[in-house]
């Protein structure tokens, strides 16, 4: 245990979000996520960011989509079919860690 403290500790720390541009969207309206991960040294291994997104009255109702990180521009997922609360997850994958999760709640107005 120690062990893996001090290897966590030598890496330093490191900041992952995700983040909607809009606090709303209009029906048909693309959803753009901000992807943002920083860290004090570079991965040894590349990162992946998988983003999964569903209503909230249909977890079932998954779609998933998955991007490497660093992003040069915003990430755009398609419109949502179905109006009401959207959950959007997200874990950086990859590296020497295992997953980060991150979880974002969007409503389409519509």
């Amino acid at each position: 245990m120690i062990r893996s403290l001090a290897e966590r500790a030598i890496r330093g720390s490191e900041e992952f979000t995700v983040r909607p541009f809009l606090p709303l969207y209009l029906p048909g309206e693309s959803i753009q996520l901000d992807i943002v991960w920083h860290t004090n040294g570079p991965s040894t291994q590349p990162l992946t960011v998988k983003i999964v997104t569903f209503p909230e009255a249909q977890p079932s109702n998954r779609s998933v989509t998955t991007a490497p990180v660093p992003l040069s521009q915003p990430l755009v997922l398609p419109a949502p079919n179905m109006k009401g609360l959207h959950i959007i997850e997200a874990a950086l994958t990859g590296g020497q860690q295992g997953p980060r999760p991150l979880s974002l709640r969007l409503l389409d107005s519509g």
